[in-house]
């Protein structure tokens, strides 16, 4: 089974398959001294039934990245939690769906 992730920021598609990883990044628009104590933040992934919160990681600088592998096919949405702001708008950096 295939699963297509269309990112509600851009027109691009990807696809992702059971069991494999969906990345994403986002840029945060505020430094932390230490982001390993300063700055929490989360994916929330769901598909209607379940849902999961996977922490993101640092990746250095600003950058920060997520990552998940869907347990099942069907529709899955995303969305970033974050303690700091992000690019795109306040506590959310961006949001998506796996078909």
């Amino acid at each position: 089974m295939l699963l297509i992730v269309t990112l509600t920021h851009s027109s691009a598609e990807k696809v992702v398959r059971q069991y494999e990883i969906f990345q994403t990044s986002f840029i945060a628009s505020q430094s932390s001294n230490n982001p390993f104590t300063d700055t929490e933040a989360n994916g929330i992934f769901e598909n209607g039934r379940e849902q999961w919160i996977v922490p993101a990681y640092w990746s250095g600088g600003n950058r920060w990245t997520v990552r998940f592998s869907p347990p099942s096919e069907g529709i899955y949405n995303y969305h970033i939690e974050s303690t700091k702001n992000h690019t795109s708008r306040k506590g959310c950096a961006l949001s998506g769906l796996f078909i």
